[in-house]
């Protein structure tokens, strides 16, 4: 049985679309921070389709989440959501 590689992940920011989401989780890889993007296949699929919502979701591992706020605070512009 695989270990479940996303345990101890929480949600550093939320996204309406695939392309934000890419971009931010882009500039965390950028410092070595892991992070992933969960609930993205509608959204990559189906781009003008949005609901309005912010179901994309980047996360990162709970001991990177101080570090990769820092870095996305620093980066313009913040998401619609916020960084959380």
């Amino acid at each position: 049985m695989k270990p479940n590689t996303h345990s101890g992940l929480v949600t550093i920011a939320s996204f309406a679309n695939h392309f934000e989401a890419v971009m931010y989780k882009a500039e965390l890889d950028a410092f070595g921070i892991y992070c992933v993007i969960f609930n993205d296949n509608f959204g990559a699929l189906y781009p003008l389709m949005s609901f309005g919502g912010e179901a994309i979701k980047v996360k990162v591992r709970d001991r990177d989440l101080e570090m990769a706020r820092a870095i996305l605070l620093k980066s313009e512009p913040l998401p619609e959501g916020g960084v959380e």
